[in-house]
C-alpha cells in the first residue's frame, strides 16, 4: 500500500490542479489510517476546485469520522447547495445531523434523500430512523 500512496502522491505532484488527485490521495490515506493526512488532501481537493461535489462530500466524510462535526457539515452543505438532487449528500448529512443531536433537521434530510432516491435499497432502515427520531 504504502507504493500505492507514493503513486498518488506523485500524482498531485503530476497534476496539482487536479481534484480527483487530491481526493484519490485522501482516501487512500484515510484507508491506511493516517485521518490527519487524508483531511490535508481532501481540503486541498476542494481548494483547487471548490465547486468540486466529490470532493465536498469526500472532505464531510473524513471530518465526521474524526468528530469534527461543524466542519463536516459545512461540507456537506457546500455539497448539497453545489447538486441538491445529491441522494448521498443529503443520506451522509443526515447521518450527521443524527450523530449532533439535530434529529428535526436529520428527519428532513433524511426524507429529501429518500424522495431523491425511493427505491433506495435502505430506505426501510432510513425510514426506521425517521420513526425513532421522530418519536
Amino acid at each position: 500500500m504504502k507504493k500505492d500512496i507514493e503513486k498518488l502522491k506523485a500524482r498531485t505532484e503530476a497534476r496539482p490542479q487536479d481534484p480527483d488527485a487530491w481526493i484519490d490521495l485522501g482516501l487512500a490515506l484515510i484507508d491506511q489510517r493516517d485521518q490527519e493526512g487524508g483531511i490535508k488532501a481532501l481540503k486541498e481537493a476542494v481548494r483547487v476546485s471548490p465547486d468540486s461535489h466529490r470532493a465536498h462530500i469526500n472532505l464531510g466524510n473524513a471530518l465526521r469520522r474524526v468528530k469534527a462535526w461543524d466542519s463536516a457539515e459545512v461540507a456537506f452543505k457546500n455539497a448539497i447547495q453545489l447538486k441538491p438532487d445529491s441522494a448521498g449528500a443529503h443520506h451522509q448529512y443526515g447521518q450527521l445531523l443524527r450523530l449532533m443531536g439535530k434529529n428535526k433537521e436529520a428527519v428532513q434530510e433524511f426524507k429529501t434523500y429518500l424522495s431523491i432516491r425511493p427505491d433506495a435499497a435502505d430506505s426501510d432502515e432510513v425510514n426506521g430512523w425517521i420513526e425513532k427520531l421522530t418519536t
